[in-house]
């Protein structure tokens, strides 16, 4: 079936039932509603109200020129139908600040491809982008993503994981928090999928050709001390790392193992703008305040990146 255009949050006139439409102002006013509780009982909503057009698809217009595709209903993404919400204010406030920086993005652990379709768009900049996910079935939704806007960023369909070579096992009851699994007691919807290490992708990929500068984000539910092992390389060079902080790890083990470990300078944004944390572990602590989300970290030992970051 043909998907639902949405030009400024509305859809067009044509091609859309009056159900659809109604299922539609549904999805946008529980979503603005429920945004201070972090959508609490989001996703029943949005299940409930997928069933009016359970074989479509929505394209949000974010900007002129980029286009966003979700499945009708779908409990994650449904949510930026909401004109008040924003998805991840602290990665819009960085791309923003950014935007006329010469860099290439890496998006590991993409998902259906939101932060490269933007980070790819004139609006924050035009940059180079790949894309990394390791579900298939994301994969799909993802290169349909790059289709609709004119392939501008590259898609790659591997997990992210220390070294070259072997397979996972994926499963998870949600697409945005599919994680690794033991294969012996894997769900039968469980994917398999090949393992890649960015440095070893680096080497390979002649996307990665030309680039002096990267801005590497990872999210990759639970293994970024092992996608960072295999990224040594990689973070030697001038680059910006992005990752993801669980509100529910009191241990803020990401941020142990980049501070401590790796012995990288770690940002923390304010709401404002990215601070440099002297006691990482204690910011860390005081910026989760919500178990049930995760939070964007910056880390760089890059002089070019820490001079932007310094500075603003």
């Amino acid at each position: 079936m043909s998907d639902i255009v949405l030009h400024a949050g509305r859809p067009a006139p044509d091609g859309i039932s009056a159900i659809e439409r109604l299922a539609l102002s549904g999805l946008r006013i529980s979503s603005q509603l429920l945004e201070p509780t972090h959508f609490k009982g989001y996703g029943r909503i949005a299940s409930l109200l997928r069933r009016a057009a359970p074989e479509r698809h929505i394209v949000l217009e974010i900007d002129p020129d980029s286009r966003f595709r979700f499945p009708f209903g779908d409990a994650y993404w449904s949510r930026l139908l909401a004109p008040s919400v924003v998805y991840e204010p602290e990665m819009i406030a960085l791309f923003r600040m950014i935007r006329a920086e010469d860099y290439a993005f890496v998006d590991c652990g993409a998902n259906f491809g939101y932060w490269s379709v933007l980070v790819s768009g004139a609006a924050l900049g035009r940059h180079r982008a790949i894309a990394i996910e390791a579900s298939g079935r994301n994969f799909i939704e993802l290169t349909a993503n790059a289709a609709i806007n004119q392939k501008r960023f590259e898609a790659v369909h591997a997990a992210v994981a220390e070294t070259d070579g072997g397979f996972v096992t994926l499963g998870g009851p949600t697409h945005e928090g599919l994680a690794i699994v033991d294969t012996a007691k894997a769900a039968p919807d469980a994917e398999t999928v090949a393992c890649v290490s960015l440095d070893g992708l680096m080497l390979r990929r002649p996307w990665f050709d030309g680039s002096k500068r990267f801005v590497l984000k990872l999210d990759v539910e639970g293994v970024e001390e092992a996608a960072l092992r295999g990224a040594s390389e990689m973070l030697r060079r001038d680059t910006l790392l992005i990752y993801e902080e669980q509100g529910s790890d009191d241990g803020h083990a990401n941020t142990r193992f980049v501070s401590q470990t790796l012995g990288i300078p770690i940002f923390v944004y304010d709401g404002h703008r990215f601070r440099e944390a002297a006691d990482p572990l204690a910011a860390m602590a005081a910026m989760k305040v919500n178990r049930r989300r995760g939070y964007n970290v910056l880390a760089t030992r890059s002089n070019s990146w820490l001079d932007i970051l310094r500075r603003e």
